[in-house]
């Protein structure tokens, strides 16, 4: 039986309480989950998959490849290092 990657799951970067705040506030419904990556976000009937990095963090192997498979559907997931970037990511003004 195979079993999903592990993921740091006690490491939640420092900007992402802020984050979520902030798009709780612009009227997105906000979810944290823990793999591969870090919020599920609906804003204005659309779906949206969120990783949120400090400055210089990189997404790790297993988020690159989710990533990559993600792109060949057709999609590929945000990653966010500011309220400015989610905000971006979303479709929503900053106001």
């Amino acid at each position: 039986m195979s079993r999903r990657p592990s993921r740091r799951l006690a490491r939640i970067d420092p900007n992402q309480a802020g984050i979520v705040e902030a798009l709780r506030r612009a009227g997105a419904r906000v979810w944290p989950i823990q793999w591969p990556f870090d919020l599920l976000v609906v804003f204005r009937g659309a779906v949206h998959v969120l990783e949120v990095k400090t400055v210089d963090g990189e997404l790790d192997a297993g988020q690159k490849e989710m990533a990559r498979q993600m792109a060949e559907a057709g999609y590929w997931p945000a990653v966010v290092r500011s309220v400015e970037d989610a905000f971006w990511a979303v479709g929503a003004e900053i106001g």
